[in-house]
């Protein structure tokens, strides 16, 4: 029987790709619990989250359904898919869509003189669309309903306990509405939530490089963020990519041309945005916001698939005792939800964020003292031990803790007095 009820609803969701089986009946209004508008990572994965482990005061199982604009969950691909090995104790996924282990990464200053940084953490590199599409398998076979090519357009509040969604197909009724659509939020636009995106650029291409060696390149002309050697693995194959404010394609096409790779060894080409900034006001009644569409991004890498996993596992739990209450107010989300995050990813996510700004005032010759910094082998051995991709906040405050960080960094930020109030005021959002 379940095994029916899951082709039933693969059938529908298919059906709907192509507007053939009631995507245009405006005359119906459907009613779930929770309408997750946005069926990335975050949207599957919080899906998956409530239609398997938990149920309402009745005792059945919560509704959710899926509202996605393209025909195919996982794509558009817009991932360096570089993980930390968290992932692998956050969720259970099939060995297959682990596709690498990076165990070094080097990094390359402006003037491309490098150091090599190892830790005990080795980050994963992940095949992101099959990732994608494990976590909406799993709602679906536990009773999530997808919409997809669907395109959310907006949606009103009808009173405290509903929510009424307009999409391009249907009208859709629900108690929570979750905004999961990306850095360009337009649920949270309708709350004038905006985030700062940087637009970023990445290809696939079959080069010369060490397939368990990641590489990083800073320079001013992508001083948003670096440019960004992953290696899949065995296959020959590296995402190359880097984000800037602008022109990043020429500069992409730039950073190719340092990298010697040929247009004829590129595989194929991807595009995208990224939230940058700390995130601040991510709920409201009867909605709220999660992954980048709340700017859930790590400032230094661009990254935030940890983060939007973490979140998820917070949110979930907040959904679930909303529904059991009743109570879906901005107080309550505030409460169960917004705080909680704020008090401990959120943290992270700021540390991230002073990081970036102490990085986008750098000079040429600050990476050479760093870089001596980190040739220190107290400070290797440090790093070695704590270094966290995800939660820097351990490793920090044992590096403020050495005399050599005051000795070689001080320097440095005497001369950025100016970012004090900047960074005081980060701290204080």
């Amino acid at each position: 029987m379940h095994g029916n009820l899951l082709f039933i609803r693969i059938f529908i969701s298919t059906c709907m790709v192509k507007n053939d089986f009631i995507t245009n009946d405006n005359d119906h209004i459907f009613h779930f619990d929770v309408c997750i508008i946005g069926g990335g990572i975050a949207g599957n994965f919080l899906a998956s989250l409530l239609c398997s482990s938990y149920s309402n005061s009745l005792n059945s199982p919560i509704s959710v359904c899926v509202v996605e604009e393209h025909s195919e969950i996982g794509f558009p691909f817009q991932c360096a898919g570089i993980v930390s090995q968290k992932l692998l104790s956050l969720v259970r996924i099939p060995k297959e869509i682990v596709l690498n282990r990076i165990d070094k990464a080097y990094l390359y200053s402006p003037n491309l003189q490098s150091i090599c940084v190892s830790a005990q953490e080795r980050p994963v590199v992940i095949n992101r669309i099959a990732f994608d599409k494990y976590f909406a398998k799993k709602a679906l076979e536990h009773g999530a309903v997808y919409f997809m090519k669907e395109k959310f357009l907006r949606f009103k509040q009808i009173n405290k306990k509903l929510v009424e969604v307009q999409t391009n197909h249907r009208k859709i009724t629900c108690n929570i509405l979750v905004g999961a659509d990306g850095p360009i939020s337009q649920v949270g636009r309708q709350f004038g939530h905006k985030n700062i995106v940087i637009p970023a650029a990445q290809v696939r291409a079959r080069i010369n490089h060490p397939y368990n060696i990641t590489s990083m390149y800073f320079n001013d002309r992508w001083r948003e963020l670096f440019g960004y050697i992953v290696p899949e693995g065995k296959n020959g194959i590296s995402r190359i990519g880097l984000a800037c404010q602008h022109h990043t394609l020429q500069k992409l096409k730039q950073f190719l041309q340092i990298l010697h790779v040929s247009s004829l060894s590129i595989e194929d080409r991807q595009g995208g945005i990224i939230p940058i900034g700390v995130p601040n006001r991510f709920v409201w009644d009867n909605v709220v916001l999660i992954g980048d569409s709340a700017g859930f991004v790590k400032a230094t890498t661009g990254g935030g698939i940890i983060m939007i996993l973490s979140a998820a596992k917070i949110l979930a739990p907040a959904i679930f005792s909303a529904l059991n209450n009743q109570d879906f107010s901005y107080q309550f989300f505030r409460r169960k939800y917004q705080r909680p995050f704020k008090r401990t990813l959120g943290i992270e996510l700021k540390i991230h964020f002073l990081i970036r700004i102490f990085l986008l005032n750098l000079r040429k010759a600050d990476y050479k003292r760093l870089f001596k910094f980190y040739q220190l082998s107290k400070i290797q051995k440090m790093v070695f031990d704590d270094a966290d991709m995800d939660f820097p906040g351990r490793i920090i405050k044992k590096l403020l803790m050495t005399s050599e960080f005051w000795r070689y960094i001080l320097p440095i930020s005497f001369r950025y007095l100016k970012l004090v109030p900047i960074f005081i005021r980060i701290i204080l959002t």
